[in-house]
């Protein structure tokens, strides 16, 4: 292990959360309300996202709930996301909407409430609602966990979103973790600096202009949404200055 590494093994250990599951105290009251907001039609609740991968890092959610609604449900997408909105407020609790999730501060926590519905004949599909296209998306989150998990890319993932949050860039973690994959595609799991060096390249050479498909569903094209022209060109400008700093401590800290 070089120098590099074990600095930047050092940083992501200092800058790692351990997320916050659904059996925490604090989370108690909130999953009582979502609980009885959804009712019959409740078909699960589960971590999603960076908690469920356990690549939590400071700046993001403490935790990312998947609230599951049967495919029986009458209520559209849209009903389904701005009713969950409505009960929160109603219980005293603002929420921020997010492409997908409704963000809230809870009992001290940063929480994303993802509300889905299962597509019909399915399990694990379901259908979520954008709040920014007001139009709707198909996913399976326990596919993403499952290649981020398989991918054995966990710590260059950690590394560029904690480089990502220090250098306030909007970097949505599907998208991330996306690239950061197809950048270290058959490349060797043992040299943490250099990979981190070849995804920096890679951002900047292909982020702006780099078609990027949702790993669980090529027909949902997370780059046609999640990212806008300038928030790409954001990222691949600090990551050309990235690639070309000589020092670590410049880098992540």
């Amino acid at each position: 292990m070089t120098a590099s590494d074990q600095y930047i093994l050092e940083v992501i250990a200092r800058r790692s959360v351990t997320p916050v599951h659904l059996g925490d105290a604090r989370l108690y009251s909130i999953l009582s309300i979502i609980r009885n907001w959804a009712g019959s039609a409740l078909n699960d609740i589960k971590l999603s996202g960076s908690s469920a991968k356990n690549l939590v890092v400071q700046g993001q959610p403490d935790t990312d709930i998947f609230i599951s609604i049967k495919s029986s449900s009458d209520a559209t997408l849209k009903t389904i996301y701005e009713s969950l909105n409505s009960t929160l407020r109603s219980n005293g609790i603002i929420a921020s909407k997010r492409t997908v999730a409704l963000n809230i501060n809870y009992n001290g926590l940063d929480i994303d409430l993802v509300p889905g519905k299962v597509q019909p004949g399915y399990k694990i599909w379901h259908s979520l609602y954008n709040s920014e296209s007001d139009s709707w998306l198909q996913t399976n989150i326990d596919e993403h966990i499952k290649i981020v998990k398989n991918s054995g890319r966990d710590q260059e993932i950690r590394a560029i979103k904690i480089w990502a949050k220090q250098n306030q860039l909007k970097f949505p973690s599907l998208y991330l973790e996306s690239l950061v994959i197809d950048a270290l595609y058959n490349r060797s799991k043992e040299n943490l600096a250099t990979n981190i060096f070849i995804v920096f390249k890679f951002l900047n050479e292909n982020v702006e202009l780099r078609r990027v498909v949702d790993p669980a569903n090529t027909n949902n094209v997370l780059s046609s949404y999640m990212l806008t022209s300038r928030e790409k060109q954001n990222i691949a400008k600090a990551a050309g200055k990235a690639y070309n700093e000589n020092y670590w401590n410049n880098i992540i800290n």
